[in-house]
């Protein structure tokens, strides 16, 4: 509802608005809250939610992936392509995995015909997140030159404590300041949401529209048209989480090695997963460049900036985007996704 969906709540809170830029627009969108316990999804073993983790969440997406082709046959071989944001990064690599691995063995080959991944502005590396989120910071004026020198020789990446280390070394000096998007005011607080733009760049993104979805969410009669259980819906759930591997480095590479499509794209303004985090991951993969840096177009304008390397990884960027991508600049990320760069 506020990024590829159909549809936006507008501020009343109670109607809806068609998103122009929808990517069901182009595509059939199948989008699975995961893991269980995540929105209206839910467990009948309450229990189960304290064992979640990357790996049960790529097992339980496999089974309902394979389940739901089953109950809708019609879909079964059609092009199927995996995509996600954030900590995606590591949910849509290893559900790929997942995937490619049945379908080399003859014996469990599936009906899911996987064609390429897509994550934007991705978790894949903690340590090159780590360390790109404080270089993206100086890079962008939030800290200064003496900050990040002392972060660079006193906070050690490898060892446990350094976010805590970071931490105390910038000592909070990021207040009303975004994170997601550095250079977008925070929805500010009050009986009505207003918001104060400062970017002199035309864009259909309400800074406030988390909380319009909110509301809506928690309507009764909405829950009810919806088939959900009646209960308080949440941005985020929070569960206990049993297994996360550092990196995504050795499965994005065997998933290359498989010649399987993957795209990685960052909006430019987020400093939660920056774009030179995910650049510093990609040079750990140690690709062949095999088309050079260059601006990709949106309606004569420059959208962002593309790489290409071997085995069939593109990395692009998107302009004066944050970190949901689609809800910055719905129409570039459309395009992106669409058509050739």
């Amino acid at each position: 509802m506020m990024e590829v969906g159909p549809f936006r709540v507008n501020k009343d809170k109670r109607t809806l608005s068609e998103n122009l830029h929808a990517w069901t627009k182009v595509a059939n969108v199948l989008f699975l809250e995961s893991r269980a316990g995540v929105g209206f999804s839910y467990s009948n073993t309450t229990s189960e939610y304290d064992l979640s983790g990357d790996k049960r969440t790529a097992g339980d997406a496999f089974v309902f992936l394979l389940n739901w082709l089953k109950r809708f046959p019609e879909y079964k071989g059609r092009p199927f392509y995996i995509s996600g944001e954030s900590y995606a990064g590591h949910y849509v690599p290893q559900l790929a995995a997942t995937i490619f691995g049945h379908n080399l063995n003859s014996s469990t080959r599936t009906s899911i015909n996987l064609r390429g991944i897509l994550v934007g502005n991705p978790y894949l590396d903690a340590n090159m997140n780590d360390k790109g989120k404080v270089d993206y910071q100086w890079g962008h004026g939030l800290i200064s030159n003496e900050v990040w020198a002392n972060i660079t020789e006193n906070c050690h990446l490898d060892k446990p404590g350094y976010t805590a280390c970071v931490e105390h070394m910038i000592d909070g000096t990021h207040a009303n300041i975004d994170p997601y998007d550095v250079y977008e005011p925070v929805c500010m607080e009050g009986p009505t949401e207003t918001q104060h733009h400062s970017r002199y760049i035309p864009r259909s993104y309400d800074i406030c529209s988390d909380r319009y979805v909110y509301a809506y969410l928690n309507d009764p009669r909405v829950q009810k048209a919806l088939h959900a259980r009646s209960q308080e819906w949440q941005h985020c759930s929070s569960l206990n989480w049993m297994d996360a591997p550092a990196s995504m480095v050795p499965t994005l590479k065997w998933l290359i090695e498989h010649h399987l499509p993957v795209w990685l794209y960052s909006g430019d303004f987020d400093s939660v997963c920056p774009f030179i985090a995910t650049s510093y991951t990609i040079k750990d993969l140690g690709l062949d460049v095999t088309e050079q840096w260059r601006p990709w177009i949106v309606k004569d304008e420059t959208g962002g900036f593309v790489q290409g390397y071997a085995g069939g990884l593109v990395f692009a960027t998107l302009r004066a985007a944050g970190h949901a991508v689609p809800s910055y600049q719905p129409e570039a990320a459309l395009t992106l996704n669409t058509s050739p760069a």
